[in-house]
């Protein structure tokens, strides 16, 4: 396991690991609710629960991948390496993730020290 995200209404427990897969628990149960293996190609290193608990945020090789937290289905794609300030070369590292309390930006802090900001409805940089 690399990975974990509680929703703020303690419903739910997501976690994600080496396997590629999300896994949804019952937050008073322990149970496993739903598992997927096909949104990330990768290990899930990270991820947030947006406060309005409607999306999940990954990250993916400079690829954030944004889940309805009821389905686990992809809603959307972000691709960092697109929206990279510095003319850095080498792969992007994501170190951390973050959503805005009102649920309306994601926050990405990367490897060199920047910061990215995606904004719900904005084109380029649009989370959903």
């Amino acid at each position: 396991m690399k990975s974990l995200a509680i929703t703020p209404d303690r419903r739910f427990v997501f976690s994600g690991g080496d396997d590629n897969a999300f896994v949804k628990f019952d937050f008073t149960t322990g149970a496993a609710v739903k598992k997927i293996t096909d949104v990330h190609e990768w290990q899930v290193w990270r991820m947030v629960v947006a406060p309005n608990v409607e999306f999940l945020v990954s990250e993916d090789d400079a690829v954030l991948k944004v889940l309805n937290t009821e389905t686990l289905e992809l809603i959307k794609n972000l691709d960092l390496g697109n929206n990279r300030v510095s003319d850095a070369e080498d792969d992007l590292s994501v170190y951390s993730l973050a959503v805005a309390p009102d649920s309306m930006t994601i926050a990405v802090g990367d490897d060199v020290g920047e910061t990215q900001l995606w904004k719900k409805g904005r084109e380029g940089g649009s989370c959903g």
